[in-house]
């Protein structure tokens, strides 16, 4: 019965649908998800399976060709829409190859956590091929079997890895200031941080653990801006835990003492300059030691002329 289910230690897993591994492994157990569509008006139901290879990169094209608009930048797109596979004809989706990754470090390696996919075959880590038709659970590497499979689909990932390495140097950056959205909030998870893992669990945050590093932002229009730094977010409102800050943006340093009588939050007051930034922040605890602060308000409360 629900809400009797007694599970014993931290290794139980669930139903996997005889898939490899589980969530972030390279193997389709970590990232083969089921999709679901409804759409009645459209003649889309009726409880098929679709098996086509698709990805989230297919769900945008797929939905303008169903709204018939006109997708001015489908030829960009790595997606591509698979309506036809919906309706039930899978013919006219062309044999394609997926790539995927998992990287989760700050600068990018060649070849860690990927799967290079087809309908047929998934080129795992560049060593080991499964053919899906007959190994879905992929036991069984038949890379030495299918040379000619394997040094193809190595190529494409190759063509993908280098068409990718001129951007590794740049920052999916954070807008900030916009008018859609008057205030926003940066969490510790977002943190470019040198050493390992930035905290990005809330047990983290729970626990105080140290650390730091810089969120990437866009400043979309120059004003006046208040940066309020919290230890937690605002709907806990506990207390900040630091004795001082400090902050680092836009090329500025500034340096506060926290206010007892506002112990939650501090909050800096700066003009920004528009355009791509670094944000960083300091919390000197009562020991000593300094971390970051691991959620940041940022409001647009005036404009530069």
């Amino acid at each position: 019965a629900m809400g009797h289910r007694v599970i014993k230690g931290a290794q139980w897993k669930g139903f996997n649908a005889g898939m490899r591994d589980g969530k972030g492994s390279e193997y389709d157990g970590g990232h083969r998800v089921p999709f679901y569509i409804r759409y009645p008006a459209g003649k889309l139901g009726g409880g098929r399976d679709v098996q086509q290879l698709s990805a989230h990169i297919d769900i945008l094209p797929t939905l303008a060709e169903l709204c018939s608009l006109n997708d001015k930048s489908a030829a960009s797109r790595d997606g591509i829409s698979i309506k036809a596979a919906l309706e039930g004809d899978s013919t006219t989706v062309k044999e394609r190859t997926i790539l995927v990754h998992s990287q989760r470090i700050e600068n990018p390696e060649k070849l860690r956590k990927c799967a290079v996919m087809t309908q047929r075959w998934r080129l795992v880590n560049g060593k080991e091929l499964f053919d899906m038709d007959v190994d879905a659970g992929q036991k069984q590497n038949v890379a030495s079997e299918h040379p000619d499979v394997f040094n193809r689909l190595t190529a494409e990932y190759d063509q993908w890895w280098n068409s990718l390495k001129p951007v590794f140097s740049q920052f999916v950056r954070i807008a900030i200031g916009s008018g859609d959205q008057p205030e926003s909030l940066l969490h510790s998870h977002d943190w470019h941080a040198a050493g390992g893992l930035p905290p990005w669990h809330q047990n983290h945050v729970r626990s105080g653990a140290m650390g730091n590093g810089f969120w990437a932002i866009d400043v979309t229009d120059a004003g006046t801006y208040e940066i309020e730094l919290r230890r937690w977010p605002k709907h806990i409102n506990k207390p900040l835990d630091a004795v001082s800050a400090a902050i680092t943006v836009g090329g500025r340093d500034e340096m506060a003492v926290v206010d007892k009588e506002q112990p939650t939050s501090i909050t800096f007051k700066l003009d920004l300059p528009q355009g791509p930034t670094k944000l960083q922040t300091y919390m000197t605890l009562p020991n000593g030691k300094v971390r970051g602060s691991y959620f940041v308000y940022i409001r647009r409360v005036d404009t530069t002329n």
